[in-house]
């Protein structure tokens, strides 16, 4: 991964307030809030390294957008704004989810690790369990998206360590076609 991929503070938006959860829509840390029948799913790649999905709400109006990684260790996903609050100050998130991250009753600030091409970084993020029946913990990082979407990357092998341990491995492959379609649905909202 280069520098700005997960690197220098022109991505991760370091200042997160005290505490972190504070900047997450509400919906999102109940669960998303919503049902399969308002969700547009996309699937747009798929090889023996996993698949992606584009996912969106059913009449798209730039919100809620994300971009998913899915693969037999977990998922990787981009999400552009949730709400015009998010949007405003440019940023989205990027979870991990994963089989080995703990679950937890409550999202909490915590601080991971993320390990690529370039030296280990860490980082401020939220850890939340996503949804009641969730099978697995999700560490979500607040991202600046101009710089997420400009990003050039092909694909990258990408781990996240949590106390003391590996928790997430992915190897996205195809990211450009991920930020592509992620901007241009988070871009619908100015089309309308």
């Amino acid at each position: 991964m280069r520098n700005t991929y997960l690197g220098l503070g022109a991505l991760i938006l370091a200042g997160l307030s005290n505490p972190a959860a504070a900047q997450l829509p509400p919906e999102l840390l109940g669960g998303g809030g919503e049902t399969s029948k308002n969700l547009h799913s996309e699937p747009f790649y798929k090889g023996a390294e996993g698949f992606w999905v584009l996912m969106r709400k059913s009449e798209n109006d730039g919100y809620r957008c994300s971009v998913n990684f899915i693969s037999n260790s977990g998922m990787f996903a981009m999400h552009g704004p949730w709400n015009a609050e998010m949007a405003e100050k440019g940023v989205g998130m990027i979870w991990f989810d994963g089989k080995d991250i703990p679950k937890v009753a409550k999202a909490e600030a915590t601080r991971i690790t993320v390990r690529s091409k370039d030296p280990a970084q860490n980082y401020p993020a939220i850890h939340t369990t996503i949804g009641q029946a969730a099978a697995n913990g999700v560490f979500i990082l607040i991202v600046n998206m101009k710089a997420l979407l400009a990003e050039k990357n092909e694909s990258d092998d990408i781990a996240v360590d949590f106390g003391g341990k590996q928790v997430f491995q992915s190897h996205p492959v195809r990211l450009q076609e991920a930020y592509t379609r992620l901007g241009e649905c988070v871009a619908a909202k100015a089309a309308k």
